[in-house]
């Protein structure tokens, strides 16, 4: 697998490696959940976005 960044230019939007519980789920029904072994995965209860110190 090759993985190909569009551009290396820092969007004007959300971006990051979360991986949704839906996903997480998912993974499991495929047997794949071992993918979340060993990469420093930790789980996630929640996110807030803030802009200029407002929550949004």
């Amino acid at each position: 697998m090759a993985l190909l960044e569009r551009s290396l230019a820092e969007p004007d939007r959300i971006v990051g490696e979360l991986l949704q519980p839906g996903g997480v789920m998912a993974l499991r029904q495929l047997g794949l959940e071992s993918c979340l072994e060993n990469i420093d995965a930790i789980p996630c209860q929640g996110y807030c976005i803030y802009d200029n110190g407002k929550s949004v």
